[in-house]
């Protein structure tokens, strides 16, 4: 199954000294309720177009998403985890007298 995914820009607010861009990240051209978004905070750079902006919010959403991408895949290929106490006691019942016996 292959997806192609989307940074699109969802909202730019500009303040004296900076400029927050939110960035979604969205699946096949159709945004979801639950779809994640980061919010970029840059420094103002006199005289910068507003694309500017944008072309740096993707590229450092872009950049969160691989990372937290890249660390799912490293988790899920690690071995699974047992509980200390699931692999410390066995119980065993003894089936000619019904007995509890733990290990």
């Amino acid at each position: 199954m292959n997806k192609k995914y989307e940074l699109v820009i969802k909202g730019i607010s500009s303040h004296p000294d900076k400029v927050v861009v939110t960035v979604a990240l969205e699946s096949d051209g159709y945004p979801t309720l639950f779809s994640p978004h980061v919010v970029i905070k840059l420094d103002r750079v006199d005289g910068a177009a507003l694309e500017l902006y944008e072309a740096e919010a993707k590229k450092r959403a872009k950049k969160i998403f691989m990372d937290a991408a890249a660390g799912l895949c490293e988790a899920w290929s690690l071995p699974e985890k047992r509980l200390h106490s699931e692999a410390r006691y066995t119980i065993k019942i003894n089936g000619s007298d019904n007995s509890i016996a733990g290990f």
